[in-house]
């Protein structure tokens, strides 16, 4: 059991502490994640421009570069979404994206990636010059399922949000708990003490020395009271002693009036 004010009071501070640095740890961590989070996000979409403009290419010119460049950029972003990995954001920054956890993203991404293979499939027969109305179909097919994958990613970032929201929620709790723990030491161990101790010192003053002074489980406060009572029982012997050798003079000065008058009455009736 702790019986030192210094300790009850540190051990609230510590705990305020720590709340506060859990509270900024946990939301820096979501916050982090929620920045990653919009990477994907904004990757993804990228990816739904990319199949569009791959469309274009293969209906327009199928025999264009561009087309197997941007094959190749999407399906670099499509594995990194999917098994984690490298890849670059729109401005050529390389990116490192971990793989997912989420199963609903990881659904999303899989069924994107069959409907990659198929719309793929469309493109190597547009290449070689091999048109056909199912490009199309294959382009739109993976358009939804790359919508299908960003909304997915959106709903996971939003459930980070509310989580977030959350655990703030549970660390005011917390800090509210800590809050009336910590007004119930100050009203037990500081400001009740202290009103009995100035309570104690108030009838000293006034004269009242015969009660002694409380004591207290606290080992500050104990000390304090044990010295004002120290002090109480030394001012109470004091003044003990000093009426009883007032009533000592008292009593031999009256013995020796009584004794004045005994001489002056004999002196008074003796013959002349």
């Amino acid at each position: 059991m702790v019986n030192s004010l210094r300790v009850r009071v540190g051990l609230l501070f510590l705990a305020f502490l720590l709340l506060v640095l859990a509270a900024v740890a946990v939301t820096y961590s979501v916050v982090a994640s929620q920045r990653n989070d919009a990477l994907l996000i904004n990757l993804a979409g990228r990816q739904r421009m990319l199949s569009q403009r791959m469309t274009w290419l293969a209906l327009a010119a199928p025999t264009d570069p561009a087309l197997a460049t941007e094959r190749q950029h999407f399906l670099l972003t499509l594995e990194a979404l999917q098994y984690g990995g490298v890849t670059h954001t729109q401005d050529g920054t390389p990116v490192v994206l971990p793989p997912p956890d989420d199963v609903a993203v990881q659904a999303a991404l899989t069924s994107a990636r069959q409907a990659w293979l198929r719309f793929d499939a469309e493109l190597d027969r547009a290449s070689g010059g091999e048109l056909r109305s199912t490009l199309p179909d294959a382009s739109a097919a993976l358009i939804v399922a790359l919508d299908d994958v960003v909304a997915q990613l959106a709903t996971q970032a939003d459930a980070k949000v509310q989580r977030l929201q959350a655990i703030q929620a549970g660390f005011l709790l917390l800090a509210l708990l800590l809050l009336g723990v910590g007004y119930q030491i100050t009203r037990r161990h500081v400001l009740e003490p202290i009103a009995l101790l100035a309570a104690s010192a108030q009838q000293m003053a006034t004269g009242d020395l015969d009660k002694r002074v409380p004591t207290f489980p606290d080992e500050e406060l104990r000390h304090l009271a044990v010295v004002l009572d120290a002090m109480r029982a030394e001012v109470l012997a004091s003044r003990r002693e000093l009426e009883a050798r007032v009533h000592q003079r008292t009593e031999e000065l009256g013995t020796a009036f009584e004794f004045s008058q005994e001489i002056a009455c004999l002196l008074y009736t003796s013959p002349s």
